[in-house]
C-alpha cells in the first residue's frame, strides 16, 4: 500500500516538477533575451555615435600633426569639430566604458589647451609653422589673429593617445557591453 502512494505521490509531482523547472528556464532564458536586446540597443548607438564624431575627431588628429588634408583647415573649424566630439561623447557618457571615456579624455586634453578662462575658446596644442607654410603655398594669407588661437607646443605622444581612443572605440564596437541583470 506505502509503495502505491508512493509512486502515486512521484506521478503527481513529476509534472509539478517539470512546470517549476520549466518556469525557471523560461525565466532566465527571457531574462537573457532582454540583455541581448539591450546589448544590441547599445551597440547600435555606439557605432551612430562613432559615425557622428569620426570625421571630427580625424580632422583635428589631422590638423594637429600637419598630416592629410590639414591644409583645409582652419582653427575656427578645428574648434567647431571639438565642439561637436565633446557634445557627443559626454552626452552619451554613460554608453562608453571607463576606459574608452578617459582615453577620449586624454587625447582631447592632448590637442587642445582648455579652461582659457570666461568666453574664451580651447586653444590647438600645436605649432603654426607648417600651417602658416601650407596657407602661404596656396596664396592666402595667414591672420594674425590665428596666432592666439595655438598654444606653441604639440604633445609628443599625441599620435599615441588617438590610436589609444581609436583602439578603445574600435573595441568597443566589436565587443558589445555586457549587462547582467
Amino acid at each position: 500500500m506505502s509503495i502505491d502512494i508512493l509512486s502515486l505521490s512521484i506521478s503527481a509531482l513529476t509534472p509539478v516538477a517539470i512546470a517549476v523547472v520549466g518556469y525557471f528556464i523560461q525565466r532566465t532564458l527571457a531574462q537573457q533575451n532582454r540583455s541581448w536586446k539591450v546589448q544590441e540597443r547599445i551597440a547600435d548607438k555606439r557605432v551612430e555615435i562613432y559615425e557622428k564624431i569620426a570625421e571630427d575627431l580625424n580632422k583635428i588628429y589631422c590638423y594637429v600633426m600637419d598630416v592629410g588634408d590639414f591644409r583645409n583647415e582652419t582653427p575656427d573649424t578645428i574648434i567647431a569639430a571639438k565642439r561637436t566630439v565633446d557634445r557627443n561623447m559626454y552626452m552619451y557618457q554613460a554608453l562608453w566604458p571607463p576606459e574608452t571615456f578617459q582615453n577620449f579624455i586624454s587625447y582631447m586634453d592632448s590637442a587642445f589647451a582648455t579652461f582659457q578662462g570666461v568666453g574664451e575658446n580651447a586653444k590647438i596644442r600645436t605649432r603654426t609653422i607648417q600651417k602658416k607654410s601650407a596657407l602661404k603655398q596656396s596664396a592666402k594669407q595667414w591672420p594674425k589673429d590665428w596666432d592666439a588661437r595655438f598654444t606653441g607646443e604639440q604633445d609628443s605622444d599625441h599620435h599615441m593617445k588617438y590610436q589609444q581612443l581609436i583602439q578603445s572605440i574600435s573595441r568597443d564596437l566589436m565587443h558589445s557591453p555586457m549587462v547582467t541583470s
